[in-house]
């Protein structure tokens, strides 16, 4: 039987299925998005371990390999395709935030359809006894630069 007073404390418990959809995430305390900052604890203190799925986590761009200029990430998933200036239409980028695909992009800052190519990854993943291999087939259609 958890102790609800372990839930929306501020300390993200991760052991106990405190972290769970039962336990509400631990009433919001293992992703920094929900946490309330008027909690018992700070939050953060104990770390945060988000599982929470209707959370969306903050992309780590050195995580991911990206090598773009982190200088313009604010161009990231602003309804423009930004694939000439860097590698943001890549899987490690992100897709440039799906901007370069008609069935992806969403206007923002800019109505969505400004030229650029759309790339898709096809990752197939097969298992072999411990072994994993993972193959990346990228295919590719020329999105024209139409602007009404």
């Amino acid at each position: 039987m958890p102790t609800i007073g372990y839930l929306n404390d501020g300390y993200c418990d991760t052991e106990d299925n405190y972290n769970s959809f039962g336990c509400g995430w631990d009433g919001g305390d293992c992703c920094e998005s929900t946490c309330d900052p008027d909690a018992l604890y700070t939050c953060g203190s104990a770390g945060y371990d988000c599982q929470d799925p209707d959370v969306e986590l903050p992309i780590n761009w050195t995580e991911t390999g990206c090598n773009a200029s982190m200088d313009l990430f604010h161009y990231y998933g602003d309804g423009y395709c930004d694939e000439l200036l860097g590698p943001f239409n890549t899987l490690a980028c992100g897709w440039d935030g799906g901007d370069c695909c008609n069935t992806t992009c969403e206007d923002a800052t800019y109505p969505c359809g400004i030229s650029g190519e759309c790339r898709i990854a096809i990752v197939v993943v097969s298992a072999s006894d411990s072994v994993w291999l993972y193959v990346v087939a990228f295919l590719t259609m020329h999105v024209p630069a139409v602007i009404c």
